[in-house]
């Protein structure tokens, strides 16, 4: 995985982790000492082990950890070990969805020239 890219990917401890992150954006790869000043990785680490396949080595610091920024939210911080490798997918593009509650109708047209005039060619503008 790349610095600066999306991905999306399944983890190996759903119980713990959830089963999948979708659009989470790479921002630092380091080691779990490093990162344990900042969140407490060797903690959860220690809550996770026990779930990962047999032959996982024990040590934290044996792998990269990943530091991702979902879309909205917190940092995720997660370990090699603890990501299936064979559902990685880099994500090149997302769907974004805007909601202005209190436009007009004749909003409408002002919004899809914008959105003409910012190069977007391929979008949807929907009313309720």
């Amino acid at each position: 995985m790349d610095i600066g890219k999306v991905y999306r990917f399944n983890t190996k401890s759903p119980v713990f982790l959830g089963e999948k992150y979708d659009n989470v954006k790479l921002v630092s790869i380091s080691q779990a000492d490093m990162l344990d000043v900042l969140h407490p990785v060797k903690q959860v680490w220690q809550k996770v082990y026990p779930t990962l396949p047999s032959g996982t080595p024990s040590d934290p610091n044996s792998g990269h950890w990943y530091v991702f920024k979902p879309l909205s939210g917190d940092l995720i911080y997660l370990s090699e070990y603890f990501i299936d490798e064979n559902s990685i997918v880099e994500v090149t593009a997302v769907s974004i969805a805007i909601s202005i509650p209190s436009a007009a109708l004749s909003d409408v047209a002002r919004v899809t020239n914008a959105l003409k005039a910012a190069g977007f060619i391929d979008f949807v503008v929907t009313t309720n």
